[in-house]
Parts: structure tokens; sequence; C-alpha cells
């Protein structure tokens, strides 16, 4: 569970060490959506995306480039390819490299609140164990939070550069929906881009 999804934040947390040691600048990409056939369980209309499985729909702010979950599953077609991979995606999308929202679900079996509750717990430990065998300073801390009327499991994720300077945050937002596990990760350099992704993600609509 949840092993494609941490290497997602965790090659985020990589890409954004790699570029501070180059001291490189990243900046907004404009490119929007061009356009594409959208399989029958999402669709993507006038910056409004949905997912017909989970009955969630979102508002992509405009002007941030978009990648569909055909793109995305084309541009993973490796991990795809793993007998072991049950994490199906969702719609990214981002303003520069490390300004990222992705959302994902996967299939769980879990019939109580405890093993929900059991389920994020391990997860959170995993994804800390992930980062730091990589050698990626870190601090971590989990809440419950409600977004648009329904309840999550937070991480949020401070990642330090190699002097201990704070250099990207990570947001890591769970809930049940049906017999899935919804997951929304947040990347963001600083707070406004941040207060962006939140705004969109907190004015979602569940119609489950």
């Amino acid at each position: 569970m949840f092993r494609e999804r941490k290497f997602t934040l965790l090659a985020f947390a990589v890409m954004a060490l790699t570029a501070c040691r180059n001291n490189a600048k990243t900046g907004a990409n404009k490119s929007e959506y061009a356009g594409q056939s959208a399989p029958k369980s999402f669709s993507y209309i006038n910056n409004v995306f949905k997912s017909k499985v989970l009955g969630w729909s979102i508002n992509v702010p405009q002007g941030w480039l978009v990648t569909t979950p055909n793109e995305l599953d084309s541009t993973n077609e490796m991990v795809q390819n793993d007998a072991f991979s049950i994490e199906q995606h969702l719609i990214m999308f981002q303003n520069g490299d490390m300004n990222v929202f992705q959302s994902s679900y996967e299939p769980v079996t879990i019939k109580s609140p405890e093993q929900w509750k059991e389920h994020c717990k391990g997860s959170d430990a995993i994804l800390h164990s992930t980062y730091t065998n990589q050698g990626i300073k870190l601090d971590t801390a989990s809440k419950e939070i409600t977004v648009a009327g329904k309840p999550f499991h937070a991480l949020e994720i401070q990642v330090y550069d190699p002097d201990g300077n704070p250099l990207l945050k990570q947001y890591m937002y769970n809930t049940l929906i049906d017999s899935f596990d919804f997951g929304v990760n947040i990347s963001a350099e600083n707070d406004a881009m941040k207060n962006i992704m939140m705004q969109a993600f907190e004015g979602s609509r569940f119609e489950k």
C-alpha cells in the first residue's frame, strides 16, 4: 500500500534537493492541457476534473500545467506493469517543478475506524523511513482535518536542504470513499503556492 505514492513524494523531495544544490531557478509553466480522449472513468472539461469512480470533482487553477490520468499512466508505464501496483492515477497539476498537486486512489479492505487509523499510521511510518533511508532531512506531523465535508488524515512533511535550512513542504491527505483510499499529495515551495492548491482542494465536490 502507498508504495507508488510515497515514491512520488520522495521524487519531488530529491528533485528539490538537486535543484537547491545546482542553484536552479523554477518558474510557472503556463502551457495548458491540449486535449486528449478521456476514458470512461473521468472527465476533464473547462478546467473541471471529475472522477466518476469516486464522485469527486475539482476546479484546476487557471494557467497551471495539467497531466491527465492517461498521460500519467503513460509516463509511469514501468510501474503500471508491475503486478503489485494497484494505485490508480487521477489528475495532477503543477506550477513549476516544485509546486505540484497529485491525486490517486487504490482499493483497500478496511472494516472499522480502528483499521483505518492503523492503516494511516503505518503509511506515515513507511514514508518517514523511506525519506531518511535516502539521507533526506525532514520533520513530520499528522492530524485529522475536514475538506469539503469529508474527514481526511493529513501528514505534513518539512524537507530540509543539506545545511538544515527549510527547503520544501509536502502535504499528504487521505480518506475512505467506498472501498477506496483516496489520496491527495501537495508539494509547495512557499505558502502562497500551497494556498492556491489548498483553495482548489477545499473547493472539491463529493457525490459519495
